[in-house]
């Protein structure tokens, strides 16, 4: 029962950190907020670094200094 119980938590840490990479699509705060996260988590999720590392370099890419700044410093 321990292990269905370690499936359901990673599934749901699986599709909020998709919720986090869908983020740098929102508002200059979320982008900020994103970079930060996603560099933090990628690796725990590496079924989805192709996905983590693209939307990192879009925010390295974004207009807004402050989160273009943000996206490399991380």
């Amino acid at each position: 029962m321990e292990i269905k119980h370690f499936f359901i938590h990673f599934l749901q840490l699986e599709k909020e950190f998709l919720a986090i990479i869908g983020a740098v699509k929102g508002g200059p705060q979320e982008k900020r907020l994103a970079s930060q996260l996603i560099s933090r988590f990628f690796k725990h999720f590496p079924q989805h670094t192709e996905n983590a590392m693209n939307a990192q370099l879009d925010l390295c890419e974004d207009d807004d200094v402050n989160v273009s700044l943000t996206g490399l410093m991380i």
